[in-house]
């Protein structure tokens, strides 16, 4: 994951995701390489496979705030805006001092019509 963080963080996010996609196959528990790689896809503009990465990086690990966080703003990209809401309601739990969540939340309270945290 080493080498793929350094070609992400130099903005060459086609070998980087190579690099964290071989990761995820080959240690298949790293939710930190299906982070990175739906990271990266979404850096790519391929939405919906990055979701699918999120999504197994947040089931391995559904506290890690940063999975979640991500995996909501591709929730909001794709029009899914109950799925966002209940992460950004997951983030509140982890983190409930965490303004940016509550706007969040509020914005997402105002399209649904109903406080989507209840």
């Amino acid at each position: 994951i080493g080498l793929a963080r350094t070609e992400y963080e130099a903005g060459d996010m086609t070998n980087a995701l190579k690099h964290f996609h071989k990761a995820a196959e080959i240690d298949t528990q790293n939710p930190k390489a299906y982070y990175w790689t739906g990271k990266t896809l979404l850096e790519l503009d391929r939405v919906e496979e990055s979701m699918i990465f999120l999504e197994k990086a947040v089931q391995m690990a559904p506290e890690n705030r940063a999975y979640l966080w991500s995996l909501a703003g591709v929730y909001e990209k794709q029009g899914l805006e109950l799925q966002a809401a209940k992460s950004y309601c997951t983030l509140k739990q982890l983190a409930p001092f965490d303004k940016r969540i509550e706007t969040k939340i509020t914005q997402l309270q105002e399209k649904l019509g109903s406080n989507p945290c209840k």
